[in-house]
């Protein structure tokens, strides 16, 4: 890796820890930061639509996540905030679409389907956009989750 590339994952990391870090000081200050389609960090209450090819989501509350239709390399990851013992829901997504099960053994229901977890602290999940109608859950998610 040339030294470039390497100073720029060591700025998007500490951007990263320093959002962060904001966000845990001053709890709901509006932390989100949007650059070239990039969201660092997008505080979630009851609910929040994600617009960004790439986004961070912190729940601060039981919330509801809509995603945009499936595509080839969105990138959506969420956990609860610190301490948080909260549920966390992705909308459905739409005819002919579908969330990957969090075992990677299928594909929940199109049209209706949801991914979810029930209430805990530690839930966090990462799904990435494979093509036009699938989300597939990446690596192991963290809770019990379900795709419906």
């Amino acid at each position: 890796m040339n030294k470039r590339k390497m100073l720029l994952i060591i700025l998007m990391i500490l951007s990263i820890t320093t959002m962060a870090y904001a966000y845990t000081i001053y709890g709901d200050l509006d932390v989100k930061k949007t650059v070239d389609g990039l969201t660092i960090l997008t505080p979630c209450g009851a609910s929040c639509t994600i617009t960004a090819r790439s986004s961070y989501v912190v729940c601060t509350e039981n919330c509801a996540i809509t995603p945009p239709a499936p595509a080839a390399g969105i990138q959506i990851c969420a956990r609860n905030s610190n301490n948080g013992s909260f549920t966390i829901t992705f909308a459905a997504l739409g005819a002919t679409k579908y969330y990957e099960k969090p075992d990677h053994t299928g594909l929940g229901t199109h049209t209706t389907g949801t991914l979810a977890a029930t209430a805990a602290v530690t839930n966090s999940i990462c799904i990435v956009g494979y093509d036009s109608t699938h989300y597939y859950v990446w690596g192991t998610p963290i809770g019990t989750w379900t795709a419906n």
